[in-house]
């Protein structure tokens, strides 16, 4: 009899564990929306973005996002941003294949967007800058 019990509790422990490990695995393979922000410290609408935009939205989708920022003045950003911005403006965000300039642009499309790629909607989940490859498939 104490075989028994002692298999079943190992057993019971075992599965427990298995589950536990599959749910912890589904969580972290769930796709995350790749964004891209470009800011400057010392641009007023980048300062409003940090500030008042991303925080609601990083609440709300913080484990649905993977979002880098670079700020303007280290090495080799302002080129970067050019490729996608080529008047080089900020704040610019590069989401779902999309490019907003500008805190309101951002406001206005950010949330959306997000929502579209949970939904499954988003056919671009990209950062890449745009080619004329890329312009053509768009």
């Amino acid at each position: 009899m104490k075989r028994v019990l002692l298999f079943g509790l190992v057993v019971f422990f075992l599965l427990g564990g298995a589950i536990s490990l599959l749910a912890a695995n589904d969580a972290d393979s769930k796709e995350r929306l790749h964004i891209l922000l470009f800011y400057s410290k010392r641009c007023g609408a980048c300062m409003k973005v940090e500030n008042e935009i991303l925080p609601p939205i990083l609440k709300k989708y913080g484990d649905r996002i993977d979002l880098v920022q670079k700020e303007i003045n280290e090495k080799g950003v302002m080129e970067e941003l050019t490729l996608y911005n080529s008047r080089a403006s900020v704040p610019t965000m590069v989401v779902g294949g999309k490019i907003f300039v500008g805190s309101d642009e951002i406001a206005e499309n950010l949330e959306n967007i997000i929502e579209e790629f949970i939904a499954g909607k988003l056919a671009v989940n990209s950062v890449a800058p745009p080619t004329d490859d890329n312009k053509k498939k768009q």
